[in-house]
């Protein structure tokens, strides 16, 4: 069954990356030939050519090389985005039809509504924020989430970094009675929301809780701090960031270093992204019944 299952998605996506590298391949073809043309003229038809043979050969050279570059280059732009348009709706749709439940909607880089991310100051509010793709699904047990593969960049002048890159996801309308104001719990890192101060509380875990200065934390958030670290620790995320304001619910987490990043399909690399999306879901489960719960005993 699962040789089955990675034929079909295999077929799939050397399909679709032979339809997107259609172009491309005109395009290379046709500065290879002209490479090709001007080394002829050079070597059958000296008398013909405007400047000296040498020279033709750097010509060519030089036009080889270019569509030699030109290749690699539309190669993984095209494997990157057939990752992101075939593979990665084809795996969200076989999860939701097993469940019987609708069909995902999906977003090839949509535009990035900076405001509201930048809200939540997960990351760097100055970070350029961009998503390859947003996918908007449901878990097993029914609740709404949309998934972005993001990346918050920082720009200084010369130099920049990536503040985060991987799945970014976003609960709403999950929190009934919801905290006064907004808190972070956090693996790494401190918030960044316009015109607030944030402190952090001690914890005895991984996890550090984050709430605005002068305001002391409630019951319900160190209850949720406890029980989402207790959560967490039975499969510990190589980094997990959460923030809660009003009814919603904002959650970046790397089950691995490297998520939803463009894989060599094999059977273990296709089983690993089940892996994570279920790990995904797993945590958006568990985050969101340890909120409920806090509501049902605050």
């Amino acid at each position: 069954m699962k040789s089955y299952k990675l034929e079909t998605y295999r077929h799939y996506i050397e399909m679709a990356h032979a339809q997107h590298m259609k172009s491309w391949r005109l395009v290379i073809l046709g500065i290879t030939l002209l490479g090709v043309l001007v080394l002829v003229e050079a070597l059958f038809f000296y008398e013909l050519t405007p400047w000296p043979r040498f020279v033709s050969g750097i010509i060519t050279f030089i036009l080889i090389h270019l569509a030699a570059l030109i290749f690699f280059i539309a190669y993984y732009t095209v494997r990157r985005k057939v990752y992101d348009t075939v593979l990665i709706p084809s795996v969200y749709q076989s999860i939701v039809a097993a469940r019987l439940q609708g069909t995902p909607t999906f977003t090839h880089k949509p535009k990035a509504d900076r405001e509201t991310f930048r809200a939540f100051g997960l990351f760097n509010r100055s970070a350029n924020i961009t998503h390859r793709f947003s996918l908007k699904t449901q878990t097993e047990d029914d609740i709404d989430y949309t998934v972005y593969a993001s990346r918050f960049l920082i720009s200084t002048g010369q130099h920049s970094h990536v503040d985060y890159e991987g799945p970014y996801l976003i609960v709403e309308n999950v929190v009934q009675t919801p905290e006064p104001v907004l808190y972070q719990l956090r693996s790494r890192g401190k918030p960044s929301v316009k015109g607030m101060r944030f402190k952090a509380e001690p914890t005895p875990g991984k996890l550090t809780l984050y709430v605005p200065k002068d305001t002391t934390p409630t019951v319900g958030m160190v209850r949720v701090l406890n029980e989402v670290e207790d959560f967490l620790a039975k499969e510990p995320p190589h980094a997990f960031y959460l923030a809660i304001k009003g009814h919603d619910m904002h959650i970046a987490v790397q089950c691995r270093k490297r998520m939803f990043r463009p894989i060599t399909l094999t059977d273990q690399t296709l089983q690993e992204l089940f892996g994570d999306i279920a790990a995904l879901e797993i945590i958006i489960s568990g985050v969101v019944a340890i909120v409920a719960d806090r509501e049902k005993v605050a």
